[in-house]
């Protein structure tokens, strides 16, 4: 059973523009909306669903994903070549010890999602060019 932090879960909602290119899958993690308590999350048991059950799921739940799901799904879009820079930037990013030690210390307290915390606020600056404030508790956009 994997669990995951309210905290990742309110920083996944208030993430419209990944919410938004969620493409649903079997087995996807998930919460219901406004759902930011600490603790086990929903899974995607369907495998296919009609084009109107994904509207009403998507309406209602939050993708949360995993660090090897925004790796695999979400940079790059889809091209492989600018995966591979993504990922090399990632990797780059996990480097900045001084930085990892800042988002570690915010989830000190949390459940274990740390590694999918670092993923999605990698991926929000490096995609969305917004980041995580943790004294408004939403995404602000980056300047520059």
């Amino acid at each position: 059973m994997q669990e995951f932090s309210g905290l990742y879960r309110k920083m996944c909602e208030k993430a419209e523009r990944l919410q938004y290119e969620w493409v649903l899958r079997q087995w996807d993690f998930c919460s219901k909306k406004g759902d930011y308590g600490d603790g086990s999350a929903d899974i995607v048991s369907q495998k296919e669903m009609s084009e109107e059950e994904i509207k009403n799921f998507k309406a209602n739940y939050v993708w949360l994903p995993r660090e090897y799901d925004i790796k695999d799904r979400m940079l790059g879009w889809g091209n492989p070549k600018l995966r591979d820079l993504a990922l090399d930037r990632y990797n780059k990013y996990l480097e900045d010890e001084e930085r990892m030690k800042e988002i570690e210390d915010k989830f000190k307290d949390k459940v274990d999602d740390i590694w999918d915390v670092k993923a999605l606020i990698f991926l929000m600056g490096h995609r969305f060019k917004s980041a995580w404030d943790f004294d408004r508790q939403d995404w602000v956009e980056i300047q520059g």
